[in-house]
């Protein structure tokens, strides 16, 4: 069985999780502070939203590693 296509679904996998982490992040963000108070919103961006968007930073580190280095 030949694995010629593991190295692109593995780069759209990557770059996938790292954008829709991005996305789901911002649009928490987006909709906290427009939507609620800010001494409700900056404990919820902290406790929710960061995680996502650390998250969507370290696929994305993943991938442009595995880019260089692969």
């Amino acid at each position: 069985m030949s694995e010629t296509w593991l190295r692109p679904v593995s780069f759209l996998a990557l770059g996938l999780s790292a954008g829709v982490s991005w996305a789901l992040g911002i649009a928490g963000v987006h909709l906290l502070l427009t939507r609620s108070r800010p001494w409700v919103a900056a404990p919820l961006i902290v406790v929710c939203c960061m995680p996502a968007l650390v998250g969507g930073a370290v696929y994305l580190h993943g991938l442009l590693v595995f880019l260089a280095v692969v």
